[in-house]
């Protein structure tokens, strides 16, 4: 069974106009249901084409898992376990999306989970990291309580950000470019009694 994302217009208020179907366009139901939701919650469109990339992304993977009844979203085919093997799978990709990608994958699955079942993702036998949050009442009032939730987030390596050389700069930078910046430099200097030094501007 294969699943494709669509866009629909005409439809009810308040409904998505991204969809998830399958081959014959049958819609797939609790994942319209939560797109749905996000809609009413006034997610802008650009969000929802995400939510729905995302999830397709999941619904593709977990459609070829053993035993699994794609048609139904049930909390007991859907534990820790399962977010452990679809994090692996993605670190197996060619090419292999990167740490931020899988991190936005997994909060999604963890934001299905409450839509559905109001708690967080049961734990299964990997016991990851785990952090403590405060839950307020679902019906908006009363006491609130704690919440274990389970840290399943990849390190993202940062980004470090090399300047050019001023052989580089010279290369790609045009020749009336030049000229101003030889001009700014000027002006500068006329403005800069202190004699600071100004090629680190440049």
């Amino acid at each position: 069974m294969t699943f494709r994302a669509v866009c629909r217009t005409g439809l009810p208020g308040g409904s998505s106009p991204f969809r998830i179907v399958d081959e014959q366009d049958r819609e797939l139901e609790w994942a319209n249901r939560f797109l749905d939701m996000q809609c009413v919650r006034g997610v802008t469109p650009l969000t929802l084409r995400g939510y729905a990339n995302t999830l397709l992304h999941f619904v593709r993977w977990w459609s070829k898992r053993p035993g699994v009844d794609i048609a139904r979203f049930g909390a007991d085919q859907f534990t820790e376990t399962t977010l452990i093997d679809y994090v692996r799978d993605q670190r197996n990709e060619l090419p292999q999306p990167g740490p931020q990608n899988i991190n936005q994958r997994s909060s999604m699955l963890r934001r299905l989970f409450r839509f559905y079942f109001h708690e967080e993702m049961p734990h299964g036998p990997y016991r990851l990291p785990q952090r403590t949050s405060f839950q307020r009442s679902p019906l908006g009032y009363g006491r609130g309580r704690r919440a274990v939730v389970a840290e399943l987030t990849l390190k993202v390596p940062q980004r470090v950000i090399v300047p050019l050389s001023a052989e580089q700069v010279a290369r790609f930078c045009p020749h009336e470019l030049r000229q101003l910046i030889d001009q700014s430099k000027l002006h500068l200097k006329e403005g800069n009694p202190s004699g600071l030094e100004l090629e680190l501007l440049f």
